[in-house]
């Protein structure tokens, strides 16, 4: 009978698998564990992210339907460029565009899409808005908007609103 601590070393073995294979076995169920989870988390999220955001597209609107131009400017990214943003509200405001905001009651998310962006400069998210604006005593206009994570709140980039008539304005 051979003896193994003389002559020969036989790796030992866990259930016919070496300590390496083990390792690494262990180290891939823990990173896919570890991405599955991130995305998963994200996934739940969405609908929380969803209502978050689109009480910052509630308030734009309810803040141009009352005619406060300058803290319907501060609903907007710090990313966007702040004098473009100006123009915008006040062609938002315009007296063709206040169709757009007059009677304003509500709006209603049909759709949302959240992205999360992950790099070097940026770790954040995106999301895409889409829905219906309801006015009072009026046909529904329809909107989409799309909006950045900034420090932890939802912020404006960009806004399409269009009124029962079927006409279009941007922001």
């Amino acid at each position: 009978m051979p003896d193994d601590s003389a002559g020969t070393r036989a790796k030992r073995k866990f259930f016919g698998l070496t300590p390496l294979t083990i390792s690494v076995v262990v180290s891939v169920t823990v990173l896919v564990a570890t991405l599955y989870g991130g995305w998963v988390t994200d996934f739940l999220n969405q609908d929380v992210q969803t209502a978050d955001a689109s009480k910052v597209v509630n308030r734009f609107m309810a803040l141009m339907s009352a005619k406060d131009l300058v803290a319907a400017e501060t609903l907007f990214s710090e990313d966007t460029n702040p004098d473009e943003v100006h123009r915008g509200i006040l062609l938002f405001a315009g007296e063709g565009n206040r169709v757009l905001f007059d009677g304003y009651r509500s709006l209603k998310v049909e759709t949302h899409h959240v992205t999360h962006l992950q790099g070097y400069i940026t770790n954040s998210h995106l999301i895409d808005l889409v829905g219906t604006v309801q006015y009072v005593e009026r046909p529904d206009g329809r909107f989409r908007a799309q909006l950045v994570k900034e420090s932890g709140n939802w912020a404006l980039l960009g806004v399409f609103v269009t009124p029962p008539n079927n006409g279009a304005a941007t922001r």
